[in-house]
């Protein structure tokens, strides 16, 4: 279950079967990346990852969950309202 991404914002959705080879292709150039998941795990080990290839990365701790604990802005498609899956 990978995320959407705004093509025009630079994002690169991911799943479990994403491998990490997959970021060779990503630029270094954008100044930091965002790594998200639904509760911080899994992002937590992506961003070490990427940190280790050389990007400069920040990892949203507690994740989308924790987003929406702390009541921050959310969007979503569609008439419904937001919520994290």
């Amino acid at each position: 279950m990978g995320g959407r991404a705004d093509p025009g914002c630079g994002a690169h959705p991911a799943d479990g079967a994403s491998r990490p080879g997959s970021v060779s292709s990503w630029s270094l150039e954008a100044p930091q990346t965002l790594v998200v998941c639904k509760a911080g795990g899994r992002s937590a080990r992506a961003a070490a990852y990427l940190a280790q290839q050389g990007y400069d990365v920040v990892n949203l701790v507690d994740g989308m969950m924790g987003w929406e604990r702390a009541g921050r802005p959310m969007v979503a498609d569609g008439d419904q309202p937001p919520t994290v899956v």
